[in-house]
């Protein structure tokens, strides 16, 4: 299964390969389940995503990371909440950068 140049798919199956030559387990980890997450998305469409629904899938797995994140410190699992962080920030690098609050309030004000 070749993947379309630029897509998110893409970019993720090169970095696979990186993080499995460098020896990376937990970027590897992350990156498995990224492929999977949009495999399975993939699948449920019955169509290749585009990227914007590659990001849309990438950021609700983001948004489960940060729920869980969440959940581990006020458990006082601050090893998990740890763990957690580390796999978010490694998904975020996958999306398009967020505008910050004041950013985006400038551009209401325009």
């Amino acid at each position: 299964m070749e993947q379309n140049r630029g897509t998110i798919s893409s970019k993720l199956t090169e970095d696979m390969k990186t993080a499995l030559k460098g020896g990376d387990k937990e970027r590897l980890s992350v990156i498995r389940m990224l492929l999977s997450e949009l495999k399975n998305a993939r699948i449920a469409a019955g169509e290749e995503l585009s990227v914007s629904e590659e990001e849309t899938v990438l950021s609700s797995y983001a948004k489960k990371r940060k729920d869980s994140i969440k959940q581990y410190r006020e458990g006082g699992r601050l090893d998990l909440a740890e763990k957690e962080e580390r796999e978010h920030r490694i998904t975020v690098a996958y999306l398009p950068e967020q505008l910050g609050e004041a950013e985006l309030k400038d551009i209401i004000k325009k």
